[in-house]
């Protein structure tokens, strides 16, 4: 496929000797990058080869945005916001500061540094990481590979079926700028259940990390009982506004995070919690009504597969019926429904996962407390809280921090919710540093 698109793309490891190969080359181009390459070269060709991937004219980029778009079943137009939330992450100050926040001694990924007793010893990440991802986002293996790489290990991605292509597209862009660093990232591919393909990566591999829903996890992790696997399963983000703030300035920001990607991504906003008065709340639903009114114009949603209508359908039927009963409830429904704000006055304690596909619920709480146990009480760990509050403000590092207490790994301005740094992870790992460990001298290949 990516050869009739014109992409020259990435070897792809779909069988064991395919596997066996790729990996023999990325050993000896990781030898020769432990020996030549530093940390600022990384940085500068990973930078490079992603600001490519930010040209609208771009010809792979093009050709892959219309194979994802029927794939995915998501507007071209807004997967070219997700490209550019994801190689806009990858810029040469953002990579420096990450080596430089999460490396112990950034001097020593370039080579050996004295340690104890005399001795020297140099930073570096595992032989080989092994990812496998999830498919309901694009652009998911970008983060892993930076971190891969900028620790000098070999990464071996499994994307998912539902969109295997970027990974090998952008190593091939890679390849352009460095041969090396592109040989050290392994896209592999095999049908579920193809255990020998499993059981090859998971001997080869020195780290394990599984994306995914947690029943797929689960599945994976009772096959290795005695491995260590790290999983990051199923989140659930929220909006909030405070009562300090104006619910009429964050109107367009809370639309643009509910659209982006269909609010399939656990950066999605799934509840917006507005504190104080319930007139509040019920402005900022018919505002998000106007709000999301103008990006379906734009970006009209597309039906997806029977089961996720059924769940949308689902909600609005909960919805329908909620409003017959409460008095004080209300919906907010785009043409042919293509989106739906559910303002609900009192709702059970906790964070409940909607369906996604611009479906919101927008409820008031009376304070602080109120918001702070829905939050304690959600269905799923929390990802993000799009903070409808200007940062500046007095109340945002309090609030920040009670929601980080709770394990929330995102605190931004609604708007940037889908836009997350290179260095967030959704489990609040850290990307680089988790990677990392002293090697002394003779141990370090």
């Amino acid at each position: 496929m990516l050869a009739r698109m014109g992409l020259r793309p990435a070897a792809s490891a779909a069988t064991a000797a395919d596997l066996d190969r790729a990996l023999r080359e990325a050993v000896r181009a990781r030898t020769r990058v432990l020996d030549t390459v530093t940390t600022t070269e990384i940085i500068e060709i990973l930078s490079a080869a992603a600001r490519v991937w930010l040209q609208p004219h771009f010809a792979p980029r093009a050709r892959l945005l219309g194979l994802l778009a029927r794939d995915l079943r998501m507007p071209r137009a807004l997967l070219e916001k997700g490209f550019d939330a994801v190689f806009g992450a990858v810029r040469e100050d953002a990579l420096t500061n990450l080596v430089e926040n999460e490396a112990e001694d950034p001097c020593a990924l370039d080579q050996p540094v004295p340690f104890a007793n005399g001795r020297k010893a140099r930073l570096l990440g595992p032989r080989v990481v092994f990812h496998s991802l999830a498919g309901n986002v694009p652009g998911l293996s970008i983060p892993p590979i930076v971190a891969a790489l900028l620790s000098r290990s070999i990464c071996i991605v499994r994307d998912s079926d539902r969109q295997p292509h970027l990974t090998a597209a952008f190593v091939a862009t890679l390849a352009e700028y460095s041969r090396d660093l592109a040989a050290m990232v392994i896209p592999a591919s095999w049908r579920a259940g193809d255990m020998g393909m499993e059981k090859l990566v998971f001997e080869q591999a020195q780290r394990v990390e599984l994306t995914g829903s947690d029943s797929t996890m689960r599945s994976m992790v009772s096959r290795h009982p005695r491995r260590p696997i790290l999983t990051r399963g199923s989140r659930i983000s929220v909006g909030v506004v405070p009562r300090e703030s104006d619910t009429d300035q964050w109107k367009d920001g809370f639309a643009t995070d509910i659209v982006m990607y269909e609010g399939l991504g656990c950066l999605t906003p799934h509840v917006i919690f507005v504190e104080g008065p319930d007139k509040r709340a019920k402005r900022l639903a018919r505002l998000l009504g106007i709000a999301l009114s103008r990006l379906e114009a734009l970006y009209p949603r597309v039906p997806r597969d029977l089961p996720a209508e059924t769940r949308r359908r689902s909600f609005l039927d909960a919805a329908e019926l909620d409003c017959a009963r409460e008095r004080e409830s209300f919906l907010v429904r785009g043409r042919g429904d293509g989106f739906v704000v559910h303002y609900r006055p009192r709702t059970a304690l906790g964070v409940a996962v909607g369906p996604g596909l611009r479906c919101i619920v927008v409820t008031p709480v009376a304070d602080r407390g109120e918001l702070f146990e829905h939050l304690h009480h959600s269905q799923l760990p929390l990802a993000a809280v799009g903070l409808g509050l200007d940062p500046l403000a007095s109340a945002w590092g309090d609030l920040a921090a009670g929601f980080e207490d709770l394990g929330v790994t995102l605190v931004c301005e609604p708007g940037r919710m889908q836009e997350p740094p290179i260095e967030w992870a959704q489990d609040g790992h850290r990307r680089l540093a988790d990677l990392l460990e002293w090697r002394t001298v003779e141990n370090n290949a």
